[in-house]
Formats: C-alpha cells, sequence, structure tokens
C-alpha cells in the first residue's frame, strides 16, 4: 500500500486553488475610478437680470468644478432640468455650455464650447448635451460653465434655476459606469434688480 497517496492528493489539490487564487488576484478587474463635480470657486451666486434689455446673454448659471481620480475619466453626456417661476420655454432662448480654460467664470473666446446650444421643448424642462466624449485625465480637474441666453419675454420678479440632473460617464481603463453625486449644483437667476 502506497503510504503517501493520503497525503499526496490534499497537497496537489491545494497547490492547484493556490495557482487559481493567484491567477484571478492578477487578472481581478480594477476598481472605477471616481468624478467628483462640485460648484467652482468663480460659481455666481444668484444672477440679476434687467428685462428689456440688450445684456441679457452669456449670463453663467454655474460653474462646476470637474475632477477626475484613479483613472481617465470619458464624459459622455450631461443633462440639465430647469425649474422657477419663469418660464424656461419661452424665457431662455438657448442654455450653452463651455469648458472654461482659464477657469475665470466668464465665457471667453478661448473657452471651448461642448456639444451645440440646446433650448426646453416645456416649461420646467431638461436639456441634454450628448455625444461629448470628453476625457478628463486620472488627478486632472475641468471647470465647465453653464450658459443662459435669455429671451425678452422675462418679466420682473421671474426666477429661473437651472440643476445638473444626470451625467452620463465611463471610465477608460475599467470600462466601467462612473456615478458621481449631483446633489446642490444648483444656478439662480432672478428678473430685476438686487435689493
Amino acid at each position: 500500500m502506497d503510504k503517501d497517496k493520503y497525503w499526496k492528493a490534499p497537497v496537489f489539490v491545494l497547490i492547484i486553488l493556490t495557482i487559481g487564487a493567484l491567477i484571478l488576484a492578477c487578472h481581478r478587474p480594477a476598481p472605477p475610478g471616481t468624478l467628483t463635480i462640485v460648484k467652482g470657486p468663480k460659481n455666481p451666486g444668484t444672477q440679476w437680470i434687467p428685462a428689456g434689455y440688450s445684456y441679457t446673454t452669456d449670463i453663467v448659471m454655474l460653474q462646476l468644478k470637474l475632477t477626475a481620480a484613479g483613472e481617465n475619466v470619458e464624459i459622455l453626456s450631461i443633462t440639465f432640468r430647469a425649474a422657477g417661476t419663469g418660464n424656461d420655454a419661452t424665457g431662455i432662448a438657448s442654455v450653452r455650455l463651455y469648458v472654461d480654460l482659464d477657469d475665470n467664470g466668464f465665457v471667453g473666446s478661448d473657452d471651448v464650447p461642448l456639444g451645440t446650444p440646446q433650448s426646453y421643448g416645456i416649461n420646467n424642462g431638461t436639456v441634454t448635451f450628448a455625444n461629448l466624449t470628453r476625457v478628463i485625465a486620472d488627478g486632472e480637474t475641468e471647470y465647465w460653465l453653464v450658459i443662459y441666453d435669455f429671451t425678452p419675454d422675462i418679466r420682473k420678479g421671474e426666477t429661473f434655476e437651472i440643476s445638473v440632473e444626470d451625467i452620463e460617464a465611463t471610465g477608460e481603463t475599467s470600462a466601467q459606469k462612473i456615478t458621481p453625486s449631483l446633489g446642490g449644483l444648483v444656478g439662480v437667476a432672478e428678473v430685476g434688480c438686487p435689493p
């Protein structure tokens, strides 16, 4: 009788299991990175819009600070929702999105437009900037500006709000969906003069 057969089989199984565990550990997919979105340092407070004047365009509603960590993050789309007492469908001519390259909180000639201008089809509706394919490198930060162009139909006392409702982003290395927290990202404009 082979006295060694009783321990050779368990040892062999243990070796196989150990090798398998090492292989799995080496090929375990990396965890997805993160995308942090907060208000930027030049984000405006309530914007006061004088009704009936020509300078009711290029109004900065939000400056967003976007930071990628853990891997490069590709932003595919971003959706904004309107609110407030004013009628967004008739009071807002267009919504525009830019990369604020100089981080100054204003639209300049060097800032990069993202997507095409959007407009609200209904009051308190949404607009989506799709097919962006904007990549923020691991450890890097970008500042984005959300711009409103108002129409002459706005009236004194009306308020217009915009908030980030959804963002579609993917990690370049992990190929996994990345979902940032979007709470508190709200911009406000009021028609009239500040108190």
